[in-house]
């Protein structure tokens, strides 16, 4: 993998996080649930085990 590659995996890792919440209307003034707040907390995981992934695998192909 290389650094472009790795910047690739990184958008699109992002872009997948942006994507799940931007369902969200940051206007809103209604509190949330604690149910939305752990889709929060999943999606969250998710694009840091993405982040990390991307990361470990370009650095074992250093």
């Amino acid at each position: 993998m290389d650094v472009k590659k790795l910047e690739k995996d990184l958008n699109e890792v992002l872009d997948n996080y942006y994507r799940e919440l931007s369902l969200l209307d940051e206007y809103d003034k209604t509190p949330v649930t604690k149910g939305e707040l752990a889709e929060h907390l999943k999606q969250t995981r998710y694009a840091l085990e993405g982040i990390k992934n991307s990361i470990v695998g370009y650095l074992e192909n250093l």
